[in-house]
Formats: C-alpha cells, structure tokens, sequence
C-alpha cells in the first residue's frame, strides 16, 4: 500500500442511462506507482447539496473563504 502522500480532489462522473443524466462525486486522492498514476477515493459525497460540493472543491484547489462578518463591515 502506498504511503498516504498526493493531492486531494473531487472527480465527477456522469452517465446517462435511458434519458436521464446520473452523477457521482468522489473525494479522490491521486498518487504513482512507479511510472503509473493511481486513484485511491477516500469517499462518497454525491449526498451532499451542489452548492457544498462546490465549496469543497474551491477550498481543495486552495482558496480561502472568510464568514460573511469578517469580510463586510455596515
């Protein structure tokens, strides 16, 4: 088993099946092994609201998110 090293993401995989689209939203974290790039997925969060997929996304690729307090002053 490789050492727990690589990047973190979210990878989506669509289908169609008779007419209507599916959609799946891993947590994946990509690795090699020798000269060869592997998956390992850490998890399932296709239950998850789009909106908060989104957000984990972004905040993986490495943005930073500040609560609404701190970044408006009235």
């Amino acid at each position: 088993m490789p050492s727990r090293t690589g990047r973190v993401h979210v990878a989506t995989t669509s289908r169609l099946y008779k007419g209507k689209l599916y959609q799946t939203h891993l947590l994946r974290r990509t690795f090699r092994v020798g000269s060869e790039v592997r998956h390992e997925t850490l998890g399932n969060i296709s239950h998850l609201p789009p909106q908060l997929i989104e957000l984990i996304r972004r905040s993986l690729a490495g943005e930073t998110f500040l609560p609404a307090a701190k970044a408006f002053r009235i």
